[in-house]
């Protein structure tokens, strides 16, 4: 399964991949499962924002699963904690990660 194109960043994320699991885009566990075991069971994982409209601060509510891949980016944070992931996979540092893409428009 392909991830944000490189060159993207976390707020670039394509949404219009097509979305995991059964018909509906509703994932199953089995099917969670299944898509994580695929991958190397030693990288580190992150959820990202990958629907057409970013998820609001303070937003408490559910996420549908759109994607679950491994792929090179870039995690850094800043002096606040703030982490960023770049999906240009030529920059220095990158390393493979799993990535969960999650929205909460559905």
């Amino acid at each position: 399964m392909a991830g944000p194109e490189q060159g993207d960043n976390i707020d670039a994320a394509a949404a219009t991949r097509p979305r995991s699991g059964t018909p509906g885009g509703r994932v199953k566990v089995k099917d969670l499962i299944a898509q994580l075991s695929k991958l190397d069971q030693n990288l580190e994982v992150f959820c990202i924002d990958d629907g057409p409209i970013p998820i609001p601060a303070g937003y408490s509510g559910p996420f549908e699963i759109h994607n679950v891949c491994a792929q090179k980016v870039l995690v850094a944070s800043n002096e606040n904690r703030q982490v960023t992931i770049n999906f240009r996979n030529d920059l220095p540092g990158c390393q493979e990660h799993a990535l969960i893409s999650i929205t909460s428009d559905f």
